[in-house]
């Protein structure tokens, strides 16, 4: 339950700006595509928050999760704390991330959670990721910040894409070819 609980706080850190209803939205020129979707209910019954992964037609799975351009949207059905995001997002990448990693991205990582906010039933995160240029964050469609640097890209999105237990769940459910690419 536990296990549960923290992998629901950490999946609710960031995203998601439109409307769940459109299958296709564009970042810089790249189409990216519906892929799947992970619903977090607390104690089975009530639904906290929606994630939603959109990638390229054309993906990698051997690249997969991390390697290419993708979004990762949120949409909340409660309020959640900035302090909140924050809290989860560090114990996630204290137990994902080497010290090195983490002392060399503090700088990155400080500027993206500076940029936070709360946020209330029908909120929407997302999060927009380019492996030649880095990671964006926006709020109900208003852009927050961007960090060009893409190896920060890749170590944030391993708060819910990372090989901790939570995150297993939440990538089965987002990218169901890993499961069945023989990977």
């Amino acid at each position: 339950m536990r296990s549960a609980m923290q992998a629901m706080i950490l999946a609710i850190l960031a995203f998601v700006a439109t409307n769940f209803s459109q299958a296709k939205l564009e970042i810089d020129d790249d189409d990216l595509r519906l892929n799947g979707r992970y619903v977090y209910r607390f104690i089975g019954l009530y639904k906290l928050f929606e994630i939603s992964l959109y990638l390229t037609d054309e993906y990698d799975i051997d690249n997969l999760p991390i390697k290419q351009p993708l979004s990762l949207k949120f949409s909340y059905n409660r309020s959640f704390t900035r302090d909140q995001f924050i809290n989860q997002g560090n114990k996630a990448l204290a137990v994902e991330a080497t010290e090195r990693e983490r002392k060399r991205y503090a700088r990155a990582l400080a500027d993206l959670n500076s940029a936070y906010k709360d946020v209330v039933k029908g909120d929407h995160y997302r999060l927009d990721f380019r492996p030649d240029y880095g990671i964006s964050l926006s709020l109900n469609l208003e852009m927050l910040v961007t960090i060009r640097d893409p190896g920060f890209g890749e170590y944030y999105l391993r708060i819910w894409l990372g090989k901790r237990e939570g995150c297993q769940t939440i990538i089965k459910s987002l990218i169901p070819q890993i499961g069945t690419s023989g990977s």
